[in-house]
């Protein structure tokens, strides 16, 4: 992966752009737990990590501040254009009550019949979720495989994708101890930072929706 490193010295992560599409993948932790933060941007033919840390033992309400910060921060930038318009937010669906109130936080309804429905309605068929909703719930159980696969083809693109400041120093050892089975769980006592390693995976998730134009050779 030594490309990959290069690449991370070759942009500014505090260069936040205004209409560049952006993805937040969140991997909660409450308790004895790590919670996970990774924001991307996808620019100058790159997909930029702009953010990612790992918070040990965190309060939920620490966290729900820290999101808003986040998303505060790229609505300040974005004067002209709404934060829905510009960034998905792909959470792990495991944590129910956190994703009700990012759902709030962006103002969208927080009914789980609703959200079911739009799940269930996807999965049957094969359509994008984040065509529904702007806070993605995603399912581990089922999507830990796809999702580790989708990574590992980004991060080893015949042209360097991925840009990681050496700044980030958490994810790239993560990245470097990650060790998973065929089923695409990670043995979390051999990965270092397991939980932003999840949450980078999450955020990766929604470059899907990146119109193909946007990354070019």
């Amino acid at each position: 992966m030594t490309e990959l490193w290069e690449l991370g010295r070759s942009y500014n992560p505090n260069r936040v752009l205004i209409y560049a599409d952006k993805v937040l993948g969140i991997d909660p932790g409450f308790g004895s737990s790590a919670f996970g933060i990774v924001l991307l941007q996808v620019a100058d033919g790159q997909i930029q990590v702009l953010l990612a840390d790992q918070f040990e033992r965190p309060r939920y309400e620490d966290m729900i501040n820290k999101v808003t910060d986040i998303i505060q921060g790229l609505n300040r930038r974005n004067v002209d254009q709404s934060i829905l318009d510009s960034c998905k937010i792909y959470v792990d669906g495991s944590a129910p009550e956190l994703v009700s109130s990012l759902k709030d936080l962006v103002g969208e309804t927080t009914r789980w019949d609703y959200i079911n429905e739009k799940l269930l309605y996807c999965k049957k068929h094969d359509l994008d979720l984040a065509r529904y909703m702007n806070v993605i719930p995603v399912s581990f159980s089922t999507s830990a495989k796809d999702m580790l696969l989708h990574t590992k083809e980004l991060l080893e693109h015949e042209r360097p994708l991925v840009a990681i400041n050496p700044n980030f120093d958490k994810l790239i050892t993560s990245l470097r101890t990650c060790i998973s089975d065929d089923l695409g769980k990670v043995n979390k006592e051999q990965t270092s930072y397991d939980d932003l390693l999840d949450a980078f995976r999450l955020a990766l998730k929604g470059i899907n929706l990146v119109k193909k134009q946007r990354i070019q050779e």
